[in-house]
């Protein structure tokens, strides 16, 4: 049974991986200056169609990655112009200072493919004059159902390539005429591109609506082993493509909205601050459960509350992703743990929830729709002591929960717990964990609570080695001895910025200091020290200065 796309309207089977890429975006608007427009929009939207892209098409089989190439290659479209002429080579120096680079060789190869076709001879931008030869190239790839999005992908980088031709002076004085070329050039492709969607079916392109809680999370389910490969790659300290850490970062936002029931203000609102002065909750059950409570100040005070696997996927982010795209705003790091791939504030994370469940054609729905089947659903069919648990969780204020600190976190926890079962099919809905995903989970922190146990994560404490954690666990062994080693480097990162807490160290401090402490392995660097001082006293100032 095929998944419909849809956008497109085609068979994710029929389908390469890069070609879906951007199947889930709509037309484009209409350029009233398209030089201009050139410049200014596609900073904006490249990231996103640049480095998109479903990861469940990364399985897919070699029969199906060759439909799209093979319709090209009948039709002559697969042939290109070296890369090494000096306008493609222009062409690439100007998307490695603009935009991440991933995926950069790829962008690329498409325009040369698309230079080659309206002009077999060389890599020219003449090619920009000849709007009817450059648009027979896009509608050729789009005549296939299977090529749609292909054909919107190259689209994009040729959109690209025309903003690298409007910066380059140079190449505007040597053809005067190409201002006025490129202003038809874009309003004959934008044509094209409406076309191309309108070959999507109307009524699969509305998406479905979700009717119950386990339809309002099932983006999380159909989601959750990538998102377990990504963690578990960048706590490897294995380099995330855009993508990946995008995807990471709408799980998240998708996390705390559908299944936490948080507001969308939450995830606009928590400071980097706030996480690293989470506190650390131990229910006095049998079962000794574990929760890490952040206070966030959205308007009103809220409290999140992650069990121990949710708060490691937050550190995880903390530490890898979010510092690689808070390195790219250039206006400094203003304090906010989400931060979006520009390193800018979240602006709309329901939009960003619609995104991630449109990239994995899960049932939309929205916060307000999740805490709605809460409540008609969930609340209904639970205990007496579970009702009472809900109506404490929904309608507490922060007065409330301070005065009952110890039944918030009870019911915090039961919420998240109930929602979570809602994942899978009635009968899990025990409260036993549910899925082999999940007990694949809880033995890696079964096995790392035994590390942990043997050997205490403190400043000077010496860590496990390979071979002893395989003794505890040889499926497990490497992640126990990544997860020691990263909570020995953030133990020891937070003692430097407690050291310097009233006055930002410079680089040499900072270095005199980690010198003087010897520590010789896990020792965090001087950058990534400098980085979270910033990001920890930002908020602060803030409050001063309101």
């Amino acid at each position: 049974m095929y998944i419909v796309c849809t956008h497109c309207n085609c068979e994710y089977g029929m389908m390469d991986a890069y070609s879906f890429a951007l199947c889930y975006r709509t037309s484009a608007e209409e350029v009233e200056n398209p030089v201009q427009d050139a410049v200014e929009t596609e900073e904006d939207t490249c990231e996103e169609e640049m480095d998109i892209e479903h990861p469940f098409l990364m399985l897919s089989t070699s029969a199906s990655k060759m439909s799209t190439k093979k319709i090209m290659e009948e039709a002559g479209l697969h042939r290109k112009h070296t890369t090494n002429s000096p306008l493609l080579q222009g062409f690439r120096s100007y998307l490695e200072k603009k935009y991440a680079k991933s995926g950069i060789k790829h962008e690329v190869d498409n325009v040369s493919r698309w230079l080659h076709f309206v002009n077999p001879n060389e890599p020219s931008t003449s090619c920009i004059h000849n709007i009817e030869r450059s648009m027979e190239f896009f509608r050729v790839i789009g005549a296939s159902a299977a090529s749609r999005a292909t054909a919107r992908n190259y689209m994009s980088g040729v959109k690209k390539f025309i903003a690298y031709v409007t910066s380059e002076d140079q190449l505007l004085e040597e053809d005067p005429s190409l201002r006025g070329s490129i202003q038809n050039f874009l309003k004959s492709m934008t044509e094209a591109q409406k076309s191309i969607c309108r070959g999507a079916s109307k009524k699969n392109s509305v998406g479905r609506r979700c009717t119950n809680p386990r339809e309002c999370q099932e983006v999380l389910k159909l989601a959750n082993h990538y998102f377990a490969e990504l963690i578990d790659r960048a706590n490897a300290r294995n380099e995330l493509e855009e993508r990946d850490m995008t995807s990471v970062l709408f799980y998240l936002e998708a996390l705390l909205i559908l299944q936490h029931l948080q507001r969308p203000s939450v995830i606009q609102h928590m400071t980097v601050q706030q996480w690293l002065e989470r506190k650390q909750y131990k229910s006095r059950s049998t079962d000794s459960a574990r929760a890490a409570v952040i206070t966030v100040k959205a308007g009103a005070q809220h409290m999140v509350v992650l069990n121990e696997v949710e708060e490691m996927w937050f550190d995880t982010y903390f530490r890898f992703i979010r510092l690689t795209f808070i390195k790219r705003i250039a206006n400094g790091d203003k304090g906010y743990f989400f931060v979006s791939s520009k390193g800018s504030k979240i602006q709309n994370p329901t939009t960003d929830v619609h995104r991630f469940q449109e990239r994995f054609n899960a049932c939309l729905s929205t916060g307000k729709e999740a805490l709605h089947f809460f409540e008609k659903v969930v609340t209904c069919e639970s205990s007496l002591e579970d009702q009472e648990l809900i109506k404490i969780y929904l309608r507490a204020d922060f007065k409330g929960i301070e005065s009952n600190h110890t039944q918030y976190m009870r019911a915090a926890m039961r919420v998240s717990e109930l929602q979570r079962t809602w994942e899978e099919p009635s009968n899990s809905r025990d409260g036993q964990v549910p899925g082999t995903l999940k007990e694949k989970m809880s033995e890696k922190e079964i096995s790392y609570k035994k590390i942990e146990n043997m050997f205490k994560v403190e400043l000077d404490s010496k860590g496990p080695t390979v071979k002893q954690c395989c003794e505890v666990s040889e499926m497990h062994a490497k992640y126990c001895y990544d997860r020691w080693r990263r909570q020995q480097i953030k133990c020891r990162m937070d003692a430097v910025i407690a050291h310097y807490k009233h006055e930002k160290p410079n680089l040499s401090q900072v270095y005199n200091y980690l010198r003087l402490k010897g520590w010789v392995k896990n020792v965090p660097s001087v950058e990534e020290i400098l980085l979270h001082w910033e990001a920890r006293e930002q908020p602060r100032r803030e409050d001063n200065d309101g």
